[in-house]
């Protein structure tokens, strides 16, 4: 049958209305998708990583377990220093890492300031993704890991240091947020937030925006957080950190509360700080827990 111009241009105008909705369509489902699944992807576990402990590079410890409820537990790694006096460090690590990939790094780097140490590890991470880790459950975690050695090893909060590296740094910022006695706070290639690290990537920032608007529960938002932690603070970011670049450490000094300190590690990047290099690191985390302060 011949179709006059009229009925073409209504049957293209047609189509084109059914191809922008189908587009429109898939653009909501990719949206919907990252939105709730949003977990999976600021915290993906590693599932293959080479089992090791602290004993392994010389480093006494303790296997501690936390009761979460009747199911669940925190696993952490109680490491003591020689000196019974000495402060603690709490640490959080970053996201795709677990405690087994700390012996040589920061197991070690944090144990030669002198301190006692005990290293935390998010539930879901290390037994085989049983449980999806979120910003509320590590905020949980850290909370019970806090209270460990408060009631358990009878440490005052005032002797203990929180700290975090990476999306570990928001952690550690919501604790120090929540314990004002705390001894101080280490903020280790420290992000302003988990929205400010995905807009670095032009597929987030222009197409997927609308995700940093409809879920929260993963935003770390220390840049928001750090004017009301009234403790000292340290913070230690590399000059060629691309994922958390200079600029996000200079942030959250410039919005942190005195005393504070800012230290940049020339020539590290982000998953490579705690290498020794000519050991600025080693030495100022061992002047801060010597006197977090400044004094």
């Amino acid at each position: 049958m011949f179709m006059t111009a009229e009925v073409v241009e209504r049957r293209r105008s047609r189509m084109k209305y059914v191809v922008l909705g189908g587009l429109a369509g898939l653009y909501v489902l990719v949206v919907t998708l990252v939105t709730v699944f949003e977990g999976k992807l600021v915290f993906p576990a590693p599932e293959y990583f080479t089992a090791a402990t602290p004993s392994d590079v010389g480093l006494a410890f303790e296997d501690v377990r936390i009761p979460v409820d009747g199911k669940m537990m925190v696993h952490a790694w109680w490491i003591p220093s020689q000196n019974p006096d000495a402060r603690v460090i709490l640490y959080f690590h970053g996201n795709a890492e677990v405690l087994q990939q700390e012996v040589n790094a920061e197991a070690k780097v944090f144990h030669d300031t002198g301190s006692s140490l005990l290293l935390v590890e998010y539930r879901g991470f290390g037994d085989g993704g049983q449980f999806q880790t979120s910003g509320k459950s590590t905020a949980e975690d850290a909370r019970l890991a806090l209270q460990y050695l408060e009631k358990q090893r009878h440490i005052p909060a005032s002797k203990i240091v929180i700290c975090g590296w990476s999306v570990g740094s928001g952690v550690a910022a919501q604790l120090a947020l929540e314990t004002p006695d705390a001894g101080g706070l280490i903020l280790l290639s420290g992000i302003t937030s988990a929205d400010d690290v995905a807009n670095q990537d032009g597929t987030f920032r222009y197409l997927l925006r609308p995700v940093e608007w409809l879920r929260h529960d993963n935003d770390f938002d220390t840049k928001d957080k750090i004017g009301s932690i009234h403790i000292p603070v340290l913070i230690m970011s590399g000059t060629d950190d691309t994922l958390a670049p200079p600029w996000m450490a200079k942030e959250l000094y410039d919005r942190a509360n005195q005393p504070k300190t800012l230290q940049m590690i020339e020539g590290a990047g982000h998953n490579d700080l705690m290498e020794p290099r000519d050991g600025t690191l080693l030495r100022v985390l061992q002047r801060f827990m010597a006197a977090p302060g400044g004094g």
